[in-house]
Formats: C-alpha cells, sequence, structure tokens
C-alpha cells in the first residue's frame, strides 16, 4: 500500500469536520511509508470527535509505526469521554512494553469503555512483563465487558 503520512494528515484534517462521527473505522495494512508523524496527525484530530463511540484503527504491519504513535494515540483517547470500544491493531509494528503500557494507563481513565480488541501479533518486543502491566491498568475498568488481547508470533 502506498499511503503516506501527508495522505494521513490530510486524512486527519478531512475527519476534524466531521464533529458528530459516532463510529470510525481505518485499517491500514502494509503501508510501509507511514511512520509515527502520520499517526500523530491523525491522533490529535481524534479530539475533535467529541460524540465519538466506536473507534477502529489498524496498522498491521506498517513497519515504522513505533511506541511514540501508541503514546500519541493514548494522549489523544483522553480526549473521548464518549468512547465505549476500541479496537487497536498495531500488529507486526515496531510498539514495544513501552506503548502497550501507555495504552493500558490511558485506557484505565473510561468509565464507559465496554468493549476493548487489541492487536499485537508479531510484536517481537512486548514481553510478559509489558502484560503484566497492561492488566495491571485495565483491573480498574469495571465497565469492560468484553477483552480480546491478540498476541502470538
Amino acid at each position: 500500500m502506498n499511503v503516506t503520512d501527508k495522505g494521513l494528515s490530510k486524512l486527519s484534517k478531512d475527519l476534524e469536520k466531521l464533529s458528530l462521527l459516532q463510529s470510525i473505522t481505518l485499517l491500514f495494512g502494509r503501508c510501509n511509508n507511514l511512520t509515527d508523524k502520520g499517526v500523530s496527525n491523525l491522533a490529535e484530530s481524534l479530539k475533535s470527535l467529541t460524540s465519538l463511540q466506536k473507534l477502529s484503527l489498524g496498522f498491521f504491519n506498517c513497519e515504522k509505526i513505533t511506541d511514540q504513535s501508541a503514546k500519541n494515540i493514548s494522549q489523544y483517547l483522553n480526549e473521548l469521554s464518549s468512547l465505549n470500544e476500541i479496537f487497536l491493531n498495531l500488529s507486526s509494528t515496531k510498539v514495544s512494553d513501552e506503548g502497550l503500557n501507555t495504552l493500558g494507563q490511558s485506557l484505565q481513565r473510561f468509565n464507559s469503555l465496554q468493549f476493548i480488541l487489541l492487536g499485537f501479533t508479531s510484536c517481537k518486543n512486548i514481553t510478559d512483563k509489558g502484560l503484566s502491566n497492561f492488566m495491571e491498568g485495565l483491573k480498574r475498568l469495571d465497565s469492560v465487558k468484553s477483552l480480546i488481547l491478540h498476541f502470538n508470533s
């Protein structure tokens, strides 16, 4: 796929105009020209979607995506108080324990979050310790009815 940071930045600016959007799904696979910069622009645009209830983001096999993207997504997730479903696929990226921990800390702030699906297939830098720290944060979420975590190598 040949989507670049420039294209993702343009899409992000367009999304900001859809402030009443309640559900969004953006899936990118094998986008080797996407970097943390593009994901940062997308994540920042999410804060304007104050009615968003369902968020699905996928960056499967986007090799230049790192912990910085997980941090950027986490930072702007905190702005989405109405969010009750999240799907995030960071499989085959360079996300590590640090990114997983950041996401876990961010998700624990949601009182209405009911469904979580996170994919980290082939993320070689995620360890038992990272998973344990992530789950510590999620234990505080009373509202979650469904949790799906996908890890394998």
